[in-house]
């Protein structure tokens, strides 16, 4: 199915989309709605787990 809409998300940082906005994206890219995610970081600041551990 093709949609005439078109979607972008502008998010701050890599994983945004599925953390935030995955359930979102599928249902529009299910309806065939072309979709565009903007970073603006790499996540190159930040860390995996707990921190002091």
């Amino acid at each position: 199915m093709h949609s005439p809409y078109k979607l972008m998300c502008i998010l701050a940082h890599p994983d945004d989309e599925s953390i935030v906005l995955g359930g979102t994206l599928a249902k529009y890219a299910e309806e065939g709605v072309e979709i565009s995610l903007v970073v603006a970081t790499r996540g190159e600041r930040g860390w995996f787990g707990i921190p002091g551990c």
